[in-house]
């Protein structure tokens, strides 16, 4: 609780002069996460001069909101006029302050004429941010763990266990290397590895991708979400979901008999490699894929 002492009036009566005082307390009770209630009390005394029989009007109050009282003057010292009230403020994103005030005047009170003295003292509280709770990573999955070239699989993810306390806005997925390919509220796209691994070079890729335990020949998507807390948009810790690409694989074997176990891979006219998809084909003219 925070305490103020001022306003101090002087004023000259028939019988002599006398000085008065206003007291103000206030404090800031934390109701919930959204809300933050101000209490405030005021009152007013004769410090000087032992007026007595006098009746004054209070007032305490914070920003716009205001309660009112009454007393009537007792000798020095004698705190009059006692009155407090309670408002509820909406906390934000960040802590702001607030004016809490204590004003006394003169008013007739049970037919005791008003005192000639006034005076107003007032004080500075604040009201706590709202707290802000991140959300978790989001769960990721695909169709396939393992796929051929060419090969589509599906992504799929749902938003996290932990959603914290601002309001969710879209999910984000990338290539993992902060090419988007999907931004929204939707929960799944159809998307093909190896194309990955072609735009960027395998070595490449693996070289540049940030993921713990990585291996390569695997595409890794980066999936997340984004919320929305007064105006700004913070995101949740990443979900990877791995995949591994399977080019076509040729067994050759030398003049000795000695076994080769290599990978099928054309180049354009610039001379970058692709890595080719190898399909066969049953009696049915059935197509066969081969990892």
């Amino acid at each position: 609780m925070a305490e103020w002492y001022g306003g101090n009036s002087d004023y000259s009566y028939y019988w002599g002069s006398s000085t008065t005082q206003a007291y103000l307390s206030a404090s800031v009770e934390i109701i919930s996460e959204y809300t933050a209630r101000v209490h405030v009390h005021a009152s007013t005394t004769c410090i000087n001069g032992g007026m007595s029989e006098y009746g004054v009007h209070t007032q305490c109050g914070v920003e716009n909101y205001s309660a009112d009282g009454e007393g009537i003057y007792n000798g020095n010292g004698n705190w009059v006029g006692q009155v407090e009230g309670s408002w509820d403020f909406s906390r934000s994103d960040s802590d702001y302050d607030v004016t809490v005030f204590g004003k006394y005047w003169g008013d007739t009170v049970n037919g005791y004429g008003p005192a000639g003295n006034n005076g107003e003292v007032d004080g500075t509280l604040t009201i706590p941010a709202r707290p802000y709770y991140a959300a978790g990573a989001p769960s990721a999955k695909v169709s396939k763990t393992q796929v051929p070239i060419g090969m589509a699989i599906t992504l799929s993810w749902a938003k996290s266990s932990t959603q914290g306390n601002a309001n969710f806005d879209h999910f984000e997925v990338t290539d993992g290397l902060g090419v988007r390919l999907y931004v929204g509220s939707g929960t799944s796209i159809q998307t093909v590895p190896s194309k990955i691994l072609d735009q960027y070079g395998k070595d490449n890729y693996y070289n540049r991708i940030s993921v713990s335990n990585k291996k390569k020949g695997w595409v890794y998507y980066a999936v997340w979400e984004v919320h929305e807390w007064y105006g700004s948009y913070p995101s949740s810790p990443v979900c990877w979901v791995g995949v591994e690409v399977k080019s076509g694989v040729i067994t050759m074997y030398d003049s000795s008999g000695k076994k080769h176990v290599g990978l099928v891979t054309a180049y354009d006219a610039n001379g970058k490699p692709h890595y080719v998809l190898i399909s066969a084909y049953d009696l049915s003219g059935k197509k066969h894929d081969t990892q």
